[in-house]
């Protein structure tokens, strides 16, 4: 017999499935009506759950980029990054410019500066409800460090999916959340 607790529909969503698997090491699928397929945490580091995820952090940044641009005037966030990141910015940006590619010095702002800049602008930072700066750091570095394994087709170890599940669950959340006007 198989228990509620692992046998899940077709057409259950997939955060909830990943939800499941946070907590139980496989489940089971129903189609029209019986169980017929298994998923097991190893079946997320396949190809499809790893672009999903990179697709989402993706998104994030997205979001987070076009609400720096939509704060202010061009490069006001400039004096809120380090002279180094200032500079790495702007050889990016050179970069691009010798390529034809029709940018702003703010396209070439990396994960981590657009972090830096919400946790640094009250206005950016109430957006996103976080409780604390410290939560809002913590958070975006394990997000930069989930987007560069998956950038980088490093596996991502089996005892860690309930913690990046629980983590594409947030991210989900924050999109949504920023996507409010």
């Amino acid at each position: 017999p198989f228990s509620d607790r692992t046998l899940l529909d077709e057409k259950t969503p997939l955060l909830e499935t990943l939800s499941k698997l946070a907590k139980e090491d496989f489940v089971f699928l129903r189609f029209l009506g019986a169980p017929s397929a298994i998923v097991t945490r190893s079946d997320l580091q396949k190809a499809p759950v790893r672009m999903w995820l990179f697709g989402i952090i993706s998104i994030l940044e997205m979001q987070l980029l076009q609400l720096i641009k939509n704060e202010a005037e061009e490069d006001w966030w400039k004096d809120l990054l380090s002279l180094k990141r200032q500079k790495a910015a702007q050889k990016i940006y050179k970069l691009r410019l010798e390529k034809k590619e029709e940018i702003g010095l703010v396209d070439c702002l990396q994960f981590g500066d657009k972090m830096t800049i919400f946790k640094k602008t009250d206005a950016l930072f109430e957006r996103t409800r976080f409780s604390s700066k410290n939560d809002w750091k913590s958070t975006m570095d394990k997000i930069e460090s989930l987007r560069n394994n998956l950038a980088h087709s490093n596996e991502i170890r089996e005892d860690s999916w309930p913690e990046k599940i629980d983590l594409a669950i947030r991210i989900e959340e924050l999109v949504v959340l920023l996507e409010e006007r």
